[in-house]
């Protein structure tokens, strides 16, 4: 069975929807057979990757399934142009799946019970959060083994991320999920100045060990994902951009599979 991940903060402008496509493209590369599942209403995931969002909400889709629960994961997954990289499209009506999910019985698990059909299938599924701790973030948490904290290189990431981590332990404790690991924290978009450079320095003495050694630089590189309708690696395949993606996989194979969290 394949490993899932989460893809969270709860403050928006971290970089998670482009970590998701791009670390997806990096463990793709390494022949990882990488499953992408937009659950952000923005859809900006989908639009990345070339997919005609407004299309998406005329068929069978994401919410869809999760709101009446009929249909199936497998029937609307969609092949990238990259090799080994699937995804599950967003759609702008996920923006009602917070009011509809509050009302039901075992709302913090319809995720979880939709992907299973597909959890043998690929060995990594990653989740592209939205920012918000709602109950979309809540179920991917519960889908997930893993979660990938996102904190840019600001001084209120710190605060941002330590409510997402205390987020992530309520998940373990309150919704019987114990085998909920944080993976590592991701420094996102550092940039030239002396309080973007000290501000990582803060993250990464307060977190220690959890914070990857790989980290991304604030570049336009990676923004032009959304351009080219492919991630960094197969439009800028070395830049520095593509360089940091593909420590970053390699850091989360070893972690993930080297079994050290």
């Amino acid at each position: 069975m394949g490993k899932t991940i989460g893809i969270v903060q709860h403050k928006g402008g971290t970089g998670k929807t482009s970590t998701t496509l791009n670390l997806g493209a990096a463990l793709a590369e390494l022949g990882k057979r990488v499953l992408l599942v937009d659950l952000d209403p923005q859809a900006d995931l989908s639009a990345g990757l070339g997919v005609d969002v407004d299309t998406v909400r005329s068929r069978p889709n994401l919410y869809t399934i999760l709101a009446s629960e009929e249909g199936s994961i497998r029937g609307i997954i969609t092949p990238t142009s990259w090799p080994n990289l699937s995804l599950v499209p967003g759609t702008l009506d996920m923006a009602d799946l917070e009011l509809y999910l509050s009302t039901q019985m075992g709302r913090e698990r319809v995720l979880e019970t939709a992907l299973a059909e597909v959890a043998d299938d690929y060995d990594y599924i990653l989740l592209d959060c939205p920012p918000s701790l709602g109950l979309i973030t809540v179920n991917a948490l519960v889908a997930a083994d893993y979660a990938l904290v996102t904190a840019q290189a600001q001084p209120r990431s710190v605060r941002a991320t330590e409510r997402m981590l205390s987020a992530i332990e309520t998940v373990r404790r309150k919704l019987k999920h114990p085998e909920l690991k944080v993976v590592g924290v991701l420094i996102t978009m550092i940039d030239t100045n002396n309080v973007s450079r000290e501000a990582a320095m803060v993250i990464r003495e307060a977190y220690n060990g959890q914070v990857f050694d790989a980290s991304t630089t604030r570049r336009v590189r990676v923004p032009e994902d959304t351009l080219y309708h492919a991630p960094v690696l197969a439009f800028a395949p070395r830049s520095e951009s593509a360089a940091e993606m593909r420590q970053l996989a390699g850091e989360v194979i070893k972690r993930v599979e080297g079994g050290q969290r």
